[in-house]
């Protein structure tokens, strides 16, 4: 610019063609100067057109990446979610198949529990049970042959005690709801009954293998039920008959001696004919009377159970029949083969004797 005013001047000086030619020189440098100012912009606009819009498709090219990547995220993410959800499902299951698995492990374990309960403590179970007379044709009335039977017999009730409980139990024909319908039909009854014999292991009654057992055995079977589980039987009529010389071996008397107490006097048959005839109060005194024998065949059984030499096991790990371990030990017990020991049992009184193996022997 300095050269420039330095050579205009210089020519300001000559004449005025030369400064006319000079102002046409910078009007025409002017133009090219605004011209080139107007390229320039023009350009210049161009590239701000061109930043703009590529500005623009980097935005949107970052956008589509942007999106696309949401997408395939969000893709993954649902297919890893759906693959946790069916790996949760089959956990689920497994869980479920190994709690169903457990809950039958359990409940075998409790069913095994149960049968070596069974097996090492066995069930006793006190029973009596009272039954009705045959209905008869007779032409007179002593010592008569019986013309025809009108009626069978049936089982009026029963009452029963498990050894190691406190409560004693009793059935009656009118505790069932097809009493009312039908007086002699025992079904019921009897399928009772033959549950109790079912579970237990020994079976304890007065005269009980030639009546209380052998009674139920026939209801059973004329009621459809099949025989009930093997169980050993303890007659306590059988058991004073062959260890003792009473006088009389029925439950009364021998409770009467050994001072354990009596039975219920019934007033003779009269009670069963009120049975029969559906009288309430025959009922209700029936279910005592049949709850006292009961009761009073524990006390005789109990008083009886240590002279007994054939007594069944009932405690595996117990030194005495009766289940305790709390014996005196009364010197060496010896046979042709085998060596022991000899003890008294301090709660029953019972003799026994234990082998070098351990099993004891009353």
């Amino acid at each position: 610019m300095r050269k420039f005013l330095v050579w205009f001047f210089s020519l300001v000086g000559k004449d005025a063609d030369a400064m006319k030619n000079a102002i046409l020189c910078l009007h025409i440098e002017h133009q090219k100067a605004q011209k080139a100012i107007d390229t320039a912009r023009v350009r210049l606009s161009k590239v701000k057109e061109q930043k703009l819009q590529h500005i623009g498709d980097l935005k949107r090219h970052t956008l589509e990446k942007t999106t696309a990547a949401v997408d395939r995220m969000h893709s993954k993410a649902t297919a890893e979610e759906a693959d946790i959800d069916q790996k949760y499902n089959e956990a689920k299951e497994k869980v479920s198949e190994k709690k169903r698995i457990a809950n039958d492990l359990k409940c075998k374990a409790g069913d095994l529990a149960v049968v070596l309960s069974k097996n090492k403590n066995k069930k006793i179970l006190l029973c009596d049970i009272e039954t009705m007379a045959n209905l008869a044709w007779v032409w007179g009335i002593y010592e008569q042959n019986v013309i025809a039977k009108e009626k069978e017999w049936h089982m009026l009730s029963f009452a029963y005690k498990w050894l190691d409980e406190k409560k004693t139990y009793v059935r009656t024909l009118p505790d069932y709801p097809g009493y009312a319908k039908n007086k002699e039909c025992d079904k019921a009854l009897v399928s009772d009954l033959w549950k109790l014999f079912n579970e237990a292991d020994v079976i304890i009654a007065h005269n009980g293998d030639s009546f209380d057992i052998k009674k139920s055995n026939a209801r059973f079977i004329a009621n459809g039920l099949p025989p009930p589980s093997p169980y050993k039987t303890i007659d306590t009529k059988l058991v004073a008959r062959r260890y003792f010389k009473f006088d009389s071996n029925k439950l009364d008397t021998l409770g009467e001696m050994l001072g354990l107490g009596r039975k219920l006097q019934t007033g003779g048959f009269d009670l069963w004919l009120g049975c029969a005839r559906g009288d309430k109060k025959s009922w209700k005194k029936m279910a005592v009377y049949n709850l006292q024998d009961v009761r009073l065949l524990e006390k005789v059984y109990l008083k009886l159970r240590a002279w007994m030499n054939n007594h069944p096991v009932v405690d595996f790990d117990a030194v005495c029949k009766c289940g305790s371990n709390d014996v005196e030990l009364r010197g060496p017990y010896r046979t042709k083969k085998r060596f022991g020991k000899r003890f008294q049992c301090k709660q029953c009184g019972a003799w026994g004797h234990t082998f070098e193996n351990g099993k004891q022997k009353n």
